[in-house]
């Protein structure tokens, strides 16, 4: 009898870790529409910028330099497991590279599954980075 219940308990303590690995990793490894949508800001060169991806797939990017703000509007894609292509008005920061037809290629990160995320730009050198805000607002 006493080999049956620590039998039991062994199982269902490999089946709890099993359980805690799969429901981890899933939340780790995702990086869908879900995760990808929402407002994001950078900072760089004195020029403040907020870019919201919708569940849609469109975003609208406004940049503020010198008091100034400009705006832009486009449709977004995934590529792969974390890359992003941005086309449409998409307003460059300084030191991000835009493709010759003004598309613009990014990665959404995830720094080991932590939320939240973060988009880093396609740049030639550092370009600045949008940080997720969790209590951004929609444009």
């Amino acid at each position: 009898m006493k080999a049956l219940v620590l039998t039991i308990k062994a199982a269902a303590l490999i089946l709890g870790a099993f359980a805690v690995f799969w429901f981890g990793y899933i939340w780790i490894a995702d990086y869908g529409d879900g995760v990808a949508s929402g407002t994001y800001e950078a900072l760089a060169d004195g020029q403040e910028t907020t870019l919201v991806l919708r569940p849609d797939h469109t975003f609208h990017q406004t940049r503020v330099s010198s008091g100034v703000p400009v705006h832009g509007d486009g449709t977004w894609r995934r590529i792969g497991e974390g890359g992003l292509v941005f086309s449409g008005a998409v307003l460059a920061l300084p030191h991000q590279r835009l493709m010759p037809n003004g598309d613009a290629y990014a990665t959404l990160n995830k720094t080991a599954g932590i939320w939240p995320p973060f988009i880093s730009l396609d740049s030639t050198t550092t370009a600045p980075i949008y940080r997720k805000s969790l209590f951004g607002h929609s444009h």
